[in-house]
């Protein structure tokens, strides 16, 4: 396809990334409902599922990136995993300060650290995608 490669990455990705956003709004907005939660609570963990999602998504990408098709899925998935955990720990981080320190109401700061993390992996995502954008272009066959 004659498009960017950025673009052709993200849009091959693209139905991998909807999915959860709509999972996320249909499932958290239901438990919302049926709790009786703040739906500020619902929105952060909708948000929070739909950006880890993406955020394992380009974990995925990165890994097929680093590691090609090794021989070892096992060792592989647990590197990859462990890169995963490396990758959202700061945005964890961030979000644990922003509960802890702001001094907002409960749903509020729920709200802003549920913020905070899903913006931490989204930029982390995109930052991922964007580095690994030639990985269509260069498809080796064996």
């Amino acid at each position: 396809m004659p498009e960017p490669p950025f673009q052709k990455l993200f849009w091959a990705s693209l139905t991998t990334i909807i999915k959860p956003v709509v999972d996320g709004a249909l499932f958290f907005a239901a438990a919302c409902a049926v709790m009786g939660t703040a739906p500020a609570a619902a929105a952060a963990c909708a948000l929070l599922y739909a950006s880890f999602d993406f955020l394992f998504t380009a974990g995925n990408v990165l890994s097929q990136r680093l590691f090609g098709s090794m021989a070892n899925r096992g060792i592989t998935a647990v590197l990859a995993l462990f890169l995963l955990l490396l990758l959202m720990a700061p945005g964890i981080g961030l979000a644990y300060a922003v509960y802890t320190f702001s001094p907002a109401a409960f749903s509020a700061n729920m709200l802003l650290s549920g913020l905070t993390s899903a913006g931490w992996n989204a930029a982390v995502s995109l930052v991922i995608f964007f580095a690994c954008r030639n990985l269509l272009s260069n498809a080796e066959m064996h």
